[in-house]
């Protein structure tokens, strides 16, 4: 008896020790790809998408209240990060529509609207006068 709880003890042992191995193989991975993501997030904040909607998205998304609105965003986010993180080049496209729809629904993405990202895609007009020293019409 004592040969079998010996035996079954050493059984688990060595699974507790594959596991641990692979988890540790596994926290090895995550770390540099949780760096990469972080700064491919914060790239994505700042040019394009703002610093609070994406905190708003996040806390949505984890606490589980995320809207169809919300989740279309974030679907679209995390292709264009995966692709980021598998070194394929941004989708401009992708993105570009993305943020079109983020500014089309002010009423949904209210921070992106106050944000000073959103000031990124305002269009500036230069106005002309007849005073002006560049003027000659």
């Amino acid at each position: 008896m004592r040969q079998d709880s010996h035996q079954i003890y050493l059984h688990n042992l060595q699974l507790i020790c594959k596991r641990t191995t692979y988890f540790r193989t596994r926290q090895d991975e995550y770390h540099p790809l949780r760096r990469q993501l972080v700064a491919i997030e914060q790239e994505l904040a700042d040019s394009y998408i703002s610093l609070p909607l994406y905190s708003r998205l996040r806390d949505h998304a984890l606490r589980r209240t995320i809207t169809n609105e919300e989740l279309y965003v974030v679907t679209q986010l995390r292709s264009i990060e995966a692709d980021l993180l598998l070194g394929r080049p941004l989708n401009y496209h992708l993105l570009i529509a993305l943020v079109n729809h983020i500014r089309t629904n002010p009423d949904t993405f209210p921070e992106w609207q106050n944000s000073p990202t959103a000031a990124l895609f305002s269009q500036k007009s230069f106005q002309n006068t007849s005073k002006s020293a560049g003027y000659w019409w």
